[in-house]
């Protein structure tokens, strides 16, 4: 019994080992691997609180898709569209509304447009002042052995500076384009540099002809999301290392599992200061 207690005696003396900092005795080796974790541990923690408090202190932009998203199957009635967008204008007080998707399709979207209140009818003859552009980087449909990325910014350059010559006429603002980067997830994968490339080109367009900002598309299950985070980190890396750290960037991710918030947190901490969304949670998409 003597023995025994001598024994803890001398572990008592050693002191506590839990923080990772226990006494020399023992395997070297075995001290440094459990020192090098909890200083990984401290580090995630650091990266932790950094991240918590970029989402505490944000005010993110919101855009609304609700009316293209929800309202979009084809079945729909132009009472149905004008009715929501006055329950997202004056009810919600939303300001930033996609109103409709120019497609082959039929849709309801055109008779919309033309019935809307405040001269949003002229948006028809003369174009929408704030168009979203869109883009895909990866698709099977664009031959890059052809085209190279350089041909893909100057027809992108062309689109923008034809919407600042247009689109101002009879307006107190100036129009703003947005970029919609339709298949970054896929592209952030297949073809990351491309991506990049067009993100640093728009970085570095003139001001009265560059867009106000990008949109990124996460189809929810496609990555994980530390995955889409590293991929909007390195988005808004090259923007702000191209001088355009004001610049939207604002990420897109579709419902449907359950992962689709968490998705959109992480994109929002590593760089994203808004989202694309649809305020009602029902509809085809």
């Amino acid at each position: 019994m003597k023995g025994a207690l001598a024994i803890l005696g001398s572990m008592k003396l050693r002191g506590p080992s839990g923080d990772g900092r226990a006494s020399n005795s023992g395997s070297n080796a075995g001290g440094g691997i459990i020192e090098q974790s909890v200083a990984r541990l401290r580090a995630a923690d650091d990266a932790r609180k950094a991240r918590e408090e970029r989402l505490a202190n944000m005010n993110p932009e919101y855009v609304d898709a609700t009316l293209v998203e929800c309202l979009s199957s084809g079945s729909e009635t132009l009472d149905d569209k004008l009715a929501a967008f006055k329950e997202l204008t004056a009810k919600c007080g939303l300001k930033s509304i996609v109103l409709a998707a120019f497609v082959k399709d039929g849709s309801p979207d055109l008779d919309f447009l033309q019935d809307l209140p405040f001269g949003l009818a002229k948006c028809i003859q003369f174009g929408i002042q704030n168009p979203i552009l869109e883009c895909d980087l990866a698709a099977p449909y664009i031959n890059w052995d052809k085209y190279d990325i350089n041909d893909f910014c100057a027809l992108v350059e062309s689109r923008c500076r034809w919407v600042a010559a247009n689109l101002h006429a009879g307006r107190l603002q100036p129009p703003a384009t947005y970029i919609n980067l339709r298949d970054f997830a896929s592209a952030m994968q297949s073809a990351p540099a491309r991506v990049l490339a067009l993100v640093e080109f728009l970085a570095r367009l003139d001001p009265s002809v560059r867009p106000r900002g990008i949109f990124v598309n996460e189809p929810a299950g496609v990555h994980l999301p530390q995955d889409a985070g590293h991929g909007v980190a390195a988005v808004r890396g090259v923007m702000e290392a191209a001088g355009w750290a004001e610049g939207l960037l604002l990420v897109h991710v579709t419902a449907g599992n359950g992962l689709a918030h968490a998705t959109v947190l992480e994109c929002l901490a590593a760089g994203c200061n808004g989202i694309v969304a649809s305020l009602c949670e029902q509809g085809p998409a």
